[in-house]
């Protein structure tokens, strides 16, 4: 199927990304997931949580202060891929794969959510409950990655307490 240039890939039928949360040991502490789900990014997009074999059915479960989690999907991680890097490798090579993924998101499953709406102010408010705001972060990671970068990230609110920007 041909693409017209004014498409994005993620317009296309046959190219969708993926948010992965890996995680291990934490099924009723998905604060990263329980945001996700709170505004909607586990109806918009294909959310997995990315768990050992052996955890799955501990996940089936999973919540966040005492709520249920369901909006997300459970992706089976074999015990050959033990530790956080080759979980990761694990995710890149097979589970993108699998879903037709050339975007992958990873997120930590501890997060809170917080933006900078002036990077002259040290203002950060968190909008890890704000639809708008938690999808308009997802669309600008996925606009980056259309851009060519092969990975983007964030930093902790605590290591982002620098004001202005650095040349």
């Amino acid at each position: 199927e041909r693409v017209a240039p004014s498409k994005s890939l993620r317009e296309c039928k046959f190219v969708e990304p993926i948010i992965v949360v890996p995680s291990s040991g934490r099924a009723k502490q998905q604060q990263t997931l329980y945001a996700l789900q709170k505004t909607g990014i586990t109806d918009s997009y294909k959310v997995f949580v990315a768990v050992y074999e052996d955890e799955v059915d501990k996940y089936l479960r999973m919540s966040y202060k005492g709520k249920r989690i369901k909006g997300a999907k459970i992706a089976a991680v074999p015990e050959a891929y033990r530790g956080i890097a080759r979980k990761r490798e694990w995710i890149l090579m097979v589970l993108a794969k699998k879903h037709n993924a050339q975007e992958v998101i990873m997120f930590d499953d501890d997060l809170r959510f917080c933006m900078r709406p002036d990077f002259n102010d040290a203002y950060m408010p968190y909008i890890s409950e704000d639809a708008y705001e938690m999808h308009h972060m997802i669309e600008d990671m996925l606009s980056w990655l259309e851009k060519g970068y092969l990975h983007v990230g964030f930093v902790s609110r605590q290591a982002n307490r620098i004001i202005g920007m650095k040349k």
